[in-house]
């Protein structure tokens, strides 16, 4: 989940770069006013006084492009600052063009908006009263347009202050409750995501916590068993780096490789740790530990229960169909093809009590002859990879396969 503070960020980050597009479209447009202008296409105004008003204007547009675009400057701070560049630049230009330039006062607002601040955007509106009392007191001093016979202090206020302040506020409150319904459904969404990672991360901390209680119970009924799901599980890490989508998910199988032989709690010890061949009736019973291990996991909620299920009774089918299912190639659920070779690996590796443990350079070659047979392709190349890191959480070496 992406941290609040970060979210802020990258929202200012991108209304920086659009508030910066404005401010080069804002003095794009008064430059093409004021060519149209000294052209007598449009306004009509002292041709002197127009290219003061437009060029002091673009001036005060072009430091926030500097800001933003050049000195890369991300600080809150540097904000309030271009805001008061266009609030500097709306102020001129209403002073210069009088009610040709009514809306000026809305750039800064919609400005503002872009960073979805309150503060911000309060700062900007209170500063916005103040333009608007220079601005149309500075008309009446450049004597810009008298047509509106705005000639005295008090026709400004009541003919260019008041309507425009109160146009202005009507806006502003408008402006302002879109921001605080934009930000309290923010809120809201994020305080919704917060609480429901906080109960996925509960319920994987149950489900791991089972499982470890699980894996308790079975070294507890036999010490062969118990070791051999530890070991799997510390490889299936290893392979999980390669297999996983993220660190969440290699945990994940981590975890659920754990599970693999949960349905040998289900058969009986003397079994499992029958120290002669199995007769075919016995046999027959050990293999049941794949459905009994679905069984036992068949109504447990989560992902990392619904991985282990999947492990405990996909792990013993072949790439070749003849496992215990009779489950071929891809339809083996992937994660288990993985745990398959794991699985063996341990069991070859590993001293029982009906054998000893094989050669580390036996048990390679082994599970590389079996590519395509046995073991999915995928899974042995993977195995080819890690063996060095897999013999590592044996303690062991293996200087035939692992070059130096």
């Amino acid at each position: 989940m992406t941290n609040w503070k970060e979210y802020e960020k990258k929202n200012d980050i991108e209304a920086d770069e659009i508030i910066a597009k404005a401010a080069e479209i804002a003095a794009a447009v008064l430059l093409a006013v004021c060519f149209m202008n000294y052209l007598d296409i449009i306004f009509h105004i002292e041709k002197y006084l127009t290219f003061i008003g437009c060029f002091t204007s673009v001036i005060f547009l072009c430091i926030p492009c500097v800001l933003i675009n050049k000195l890369k400057n991300k600080k809150t701070t540097l904000r309030y600052g271009i805001l008061i560049c266009i609030l500097i630049a709306a102020t001129i230009m209403y002073a210069f063009f009088t009610y040709h330039a009514s809306l000026a006062f809305i750039l800064p607002m919609v400005i503002a908006s872009f960073y979805a601040d309150k503060a911000i955007y309060i700062f900007t509106v209170v500063l916005s009263y103040f333009s608007i009392i220079i601005g149309n007191i500075g008309s009446i001093w450049l004597a810009v347009d008298t047509s509106e016979h705005r000639n005295t202090l008090e026709e400004v206020v009541y003919k260019g202050i008041l309507p425009t302040a109160l146009f202005y506020t009507v806006v502003a409150i408008i402006e302002y409750m879109s921001i605080k319904r934009s930000n309290d459904h923010i809120s809201q969404i994020y305080y919704n995501a917060i609480n429901l990672e906080a109960s996925h991360d509960e319920m994987r901390r149950s489900q791991e916590e089972l499982v470890y209680a699980i894996a308790e119970i079975s070294e507890s009924s036999s010490s062969q068993t118990g070791s051999h799901i530890k070991r799997v599980s510390k490889c299936a890490k290893i392979f999980g780096k390669y297999i996983c989508k993220d660190e969440l998910e290699c945990e994940y199988f981590s975890v659920a490789s754990m599970l693999h032989d949960v349905g040998k709690l289900m058969i009986p010890n003397s079994l499992i740790e029958k120290k002669g061949a199995l007769t075919d009736e016995e046999y027959a019973i050990v293999k049941s530990h794949t459905d009994e291990g679905r069984k036992l996991l068949q109504n447990t909620p989560g992902r990392i229960m619904e991985m282990a299920r999947n492990i405990a009774y996909y792990h013993h089918e072949r790439w070749d169909g003849k496992g215990y299912h009779h489950i071929a190639g891809e339809d083996i659920e992937f994660f288990s093809r993985y745990v398959a070779v794991l699985d063996v690996f341990d069991a070859l590796i590993s001293p029982r009590s009906y054998k000893e443990g094989w050669s580390t350079e036996a048990v390679y070659d082994e599970i590389v002859s079996q590519s395509g047979k046995q073991f999915a392709p995928e899974a042995v190349r993977l195995f080819i990879k890690c063996y060095p890191e897999l013999l590592e959480v044996y303690g062991l070496e293996d200087k035939c396969h692992i070059k130096s």
